[in-house]
This record gives structure tokens, sequence and C-alpha cells, in this order.
């Protein structure tokens, strides 16, 4: 699967599995964005896999809620 450049978003990719697909994407050059109700949780994990040179961002958000969705697109479509 090439997914080189492509930006892609990871619901709960500040827990162990949601994280362990961040970095498989990473590994195959995405562009990957971090969505997790855990907030700090989420920016600190993107922190540390920008610190290993990847494009990684997050955004803090609730999958139950619309307007978060909304939030989080707009966010990402901002970058």
């Amino acid at each position: 699967m090439n997914v080189k450049d492509k930006v892609i978003a990871v619901t709960g990719g500040a827990g162990g599995i949601g994280s362990a697909i961040v970095r498989t994407l990473c590994e195959k050059d995405a562009i990957v964005w971090i969505l997790d109700i855990r907030g700090d949780a989420g920016e600190e994990k993107a922190a540390a896999f920008r610190a290993e040179g990847w494009k990684v961002y997050s955004v803090q958000m609730d999958v139950g809620v619309e307007a978060d969705w909304k939030r989080a697109i707009d966010t990402i479509f901002a970058q």
C-alpha cells in the first residue's frame, strides 16, 4: 500500500494499538493526524514522532461528537 505523502487520520492514535498504526504509517512516509479524546496524550505522542523526523500532528476530539469531527477536519485541511 503506497501512502507516501497521503494525509491519514488515526482515531485513538495516542493509545497502544493506535500508536502502532501511526508508527507503521510514518514508516511508509504518510502525513499522520492523531485524533484522540486525550488531547495532551495525543500531542505528546505526536511530538515524540516528530522528534523522530516524521510528519505527525494531533487534534483533541471525541469521535461521538459531530462538532468535534467538523473541527478536526477543518484543522487538518487548514494545515
